[in-house]
C-alpha cells in the first residue's frame, strides 16, 4: 500500500509504501436508526428507559421490550411466550446490503427453530436461512445461495427472524 499525507494546505507529502495489512471486523452494522417490532410473542420482560425527557414528572420514555434486541446491550434480555407466528422484524430505515444474522442469548430460553427472512424490492419477503439455533452465546448465521457453496448477500431494508415450533414456550434474545 502507498500512502500520502495532505497537510492543511492541501500540499502532498512524499508517497510511503508500507507492509501488507490485512483489515478486519465482525461486519456489524450501526444499529442507531433501526427499530424492531415483536408480533405473536407475548412479552414477559419490562421495556427499557430511553433516558429522554428525564427531568419531567412523567419520567422517561420507556421503549418497547422488543428494543432491548437492539440496544447493544447483551445485558439487557427481551424475554417472551411464543404464540402464532412468532417473529421479530428489524427496519433499518434504509437500505442495507446483509449477509447474515448475529443472535446473541446471555440469559433465559434460547430460541430453537427459526427462518430468516429479508425484505424484497417489492415489499415481500424472501426466505435468506432456515435451521436451529445450537444454544450458544452467540450465533451467526450467513446466508448461503442455493448450492450452499458460497454466501449470498441480500440488499433489503429489513430482516425478519420467524419463530417456529416452539409455541407457548418462553423464548429469549438479548441481542441481534
Amino acid at each position: 500500500y502507498k500512502i500520502r499525507v495532505v497537510d492543511q494546505y492541501l500540499n502532498y507529502s512524499a508517497p510511503k509504501t508500507l507492509e501488507p495489512l490485512k483489515i478486519e471486523h465482525a461486519g456489524c452494522i450501526d444499529k442507531t436508526s433501526w427499530t424492531a417490532a415483536a408480533t405473536g410473542i407475548t412479552a414477559t420482560s419490562e421495556g427499557v428507559a430511553s433516558g429522554k425527557d428525564t427531568d419531567t414528572s412523567c419520567g422517561p420514555e420507556v421503549a418497547a421490550p422488543v428494543e432491548k434486541v437492539i440496544d447493544g446491550s447483551k445485558s439487557t434480555t427481551y424475554e417472551g411466550v411464543v404464540g402464532d407466528k412468532a417473529e421479530v422484524v428489524l427496519d433499518f430505515h434504509k437500505e442495507l446490503t446483509i449477509t447474515g444474522l448475529q443472535y446473541t442469548v446471555t440469559e433465559g430460553t434460547p430460541v430453537k427453530d427459526y427462518r430468516i427472512w429479508v425484505r424484497n424490492g417489492e415489499g415481500g419477503w424472501t426466505k435468506a436461512a432456515e435451521g436451529a439455533f445450537r444454544g450458544d452465546n452467540t450465533e451467526i448465521v450467513y446466508f448461503a445461495e442455493k448450492s450452499g457453496k458460497n454466501i449470498a448477500s441480500y440488499k433489503t431494508t429489513s430482516v425478519k427472524l420467524e419463530i417456529t415450533g416452539q409455541k407457548d414456550t418462553k423464548i429469549s434474545i438479548s441481542e441481534l
